[in-house]
């Protein structure tokens, strides 16, 4: 019996000690996550008009663009333009705001269309 309790106190403090060292290495990344208007986008930026709802305003963040970054409800990155309403992942590293994945949103029209 107390081998067996040594042997499970063993393997739990190794993943202890494993899960610890993933979140210190910066292996995982948090995704966050926003919505709103383009104002400019090119090959590597996109200035986005968003509501802050904590200071009542409408703000205009600048992220970058990840090389493979994944677009959706539409077909290519020069598709998007200003004016357009989307939804984004994101990352921050070394303070910057990193984009994941575009979603276009469509409008209502859009959607009757696809059915």
């Amino acid at each position: 019996m107390k081998k067996k309790i040594l042997i499970f106190l063993v393997i739990f403090l190794l993943a202890l000690t494993s899960i610890s060292f993933a979140e210190g290495s910066g292996l995982q990344e948090e995704i966050d996550y926003s919505y709103g208007r383009i104002v400019s986008i090119s090959d590597s930026k996109l200035e986005l008009s968003e509501y802050d709802y904590d200071k009542n305003i409408e703000i205009t963040n600048v992220y970058l663009l990840d090389p493979a970054v994944e677009i959706r409800n539409t077909k290519a990155l020069n598709e998007l333009s200003a004016g357009d309403n989307i939804e984004i992942d994101f990352i921050i590293k070394n303070n910057e705001k990193i984009i994941k994945v575009i979603t276009l949103e469509q409008n209502d029209d859009d959607e009757l269309d696809n059915l």
